[in-house]
């Protein structure tokens, strides 16, 4: 923070913006994305910025150059949700406009020509055009409230990024995909400029993946026409309704934090942050129970998909973070090959029983890598006992009637002691106990189970051990 002010700001007119102003070489439209609230997120004191812009506006409106950030897009990144993130830029748009129109007297119009925003797009289509149309309903509202006119608070531009939260380091392809929800809703949502996440962010960085983000901004533009079209989604009942629900929660938001003292005071008394950190904990407990849906991710994963490189991948502000780490873990070079064979699926009861079971058993486990052979049909406990003595896999899973479950399981415990190689019998089901140990499992798997919860059973089970931090 000392260095950023330094070349900023310098003394007397010697900062860097200062020199750039005097050559005259400032880029017309040019930003600075520096929030003092979300500096202070952080712990780091940028309050020197309200004062440092009121300096250098005479310098730098003539090119449009806008040094004040009402930052939503950082806020969106710790864990904020849409209503957080929406009444983040409120409060900061009028943190800005009150330390620079209320306390050093700068005309509101031209307070407002120092502002820009940054706002996030996510993968869900209809919510973030709902969601960037009530950001403008309330950038007029809290830019009115400071004297300053339709016109001036209409030319603050609003900058969005598609948000690297959704993005997965296996199966990394799906990131375009979710790219291109994003980029389209955001366009036709009213952003003024848009970047799209490379798809490869959290893994390589390669040159092939900043290629195709490019491509796909200059294709929604080019090719889509998105922008030739003013507010495409006006009329629709749907989208104005959830645009004015939005907007209303969020505004009740911001009036919260304005009652505490203001955004920067929520920030630096640390009440912003764990915020943040409460609301990126809901996400992920969403994401891990599978209601916040990643395609191959946390539903119909690629088991063949080899772990991204060490050390790239763990970024824990993505709600995605623990089930890769734990993914990670469980790929052969870190268990020794002891997971490395297919698993066995083998039904048996009620047929009927058995599809739904299977099918569910397949695809999560298949988020873990697991992939699973079978289903291998018994009809008798001798059978499961024969099958299960036989197999050569590391892991074994049960799917079949539960009032069979007992019966079969004991015959599955039985066939394990003929075997040379010890494996691990996981159930799919709940037990009416909810003790694996009552269907002689040693783990098991149902709906209500969360993702890393289950897997990592699992992983104990097999004399594995796998710690995913918070």
């Amino acid at each position: 923070e000392p260095l950023i002010r330094h070349v900023l700001a310098g003394s007397g007119g010697t900062g860097l913006v200062d020199h750039l102003a005097r050559a005259g070489v400032l880029p017309p439209g040019g930003t600075l994305d520096l929030d003092p609230a979300m500096e202070a997120v952080v712990d780091r004191d940028a309050s020197w910025l309200y004062d440092w812009t009121a300096g250098v506006l005479p310098a730098v409106l003539p090119v449009d150059f806008r040094p004040a950030c009402a930052d939503g897009l950082e806020a969106h990144r710790r864990g904020a949700t849409d209503t957080t993130e929406l009444a983040v830029i409120t409060a900061s748009t009028a943190s800005w406009l009150r330390a620079l129109v209320s306390d050093r007297g700068v005309a509101p119009d031209q307070a407002a020509a120092s502002i820009h925003v940054t706002a996030s797009a996510g993968p869900l289509f209809f919510p973030t055009i709902a969601r960037l149309r009530a950001l403008r309903l309330l950038l007029f509202r809290v830019a009115g409230s400071f004297g300053v006119s339709d016109e001036a608070t209409r030319r603050i531009p609003v900058h969005t990024r598609t948000s690297p939260r959704i993005h997965s380091a296996f199966d990394a392809w799906t990131n375009l995909l979710r790219a291109t929800t994003a980029g389209t809703a955001a366009v036709i949502g009213g952003c003024d400029s848009l970047s799209v996440t490379p798809h490869d962010e959290h893994t390589e960085r390669s040159d092939r993946g900043r290629r195709l983000a490019l491509s796909l901004q200059a294709l929604l533009r080019e090719e889509g026409r998105l922008h030739l079209v003013e507010d495409p989604a006006c009329g629709s009942w749907y989208v104005e309704s959830l645009t004015e629900r939005m907007a209303e929660a969020a505004w009740r938001r911001f009036q919260e934090m304005e009652l505490q003292g203001g955004l920067d005071t929520a920030a630096g008394a640390g009440a912003l942050a764990k915020v943040f950190r409460d609301e990126a904990r809901e996400q992920e407990e969403a994401f891990d129970r599978r209601k916040l849906v990643m395609i191959g991710v946390n539903r119909y994963a690629e088991p063949s998909e080899p772990p991204p490189p060490p050390g790239k991948a763990h970024d824990a502000l993505r709600p995605s973070a623990r089930l890769e780490a734990l993914r990670s873990a469980m790929h052969p070079e870190k268990t020794h090959g002891h997971l490395h064979a297919p698993a066995l699926l083998v039904s048996f009861g009620v047929r009927r029983d058995c599809g739904p079971r299977s099918s569910f058993a397949t695809d999560f486990l298949g988020c873990a890598g697991i992939r699973l052979e079978g289903p291998v049909r018994v009809e008798t406990e001798e059978a499961m006992t024969a099958v299960v003595s036989e197999s050569e896999s590391p892991l074994i899973v049960l799917c079949g009637s539960e009032e069979a479950f007992e019966r079969f399981g004991a015959a599955a415990r039985r066939g394990l002691e003929g075997r040379r190689r010890a494996a691990t019998l996981v159930g799919v089901g709940r037990p009416p106990d909810g003790e694996p140990e009552s269907w002689f499992m040693d783990s098991c798997i149902d709906e209500s189970k969360a993702l890393v919860a289950g897997l990592g059973q699992i992983l104990s089970a097999a004399g594995l051990r796998f710690e995913a931090e918070r």
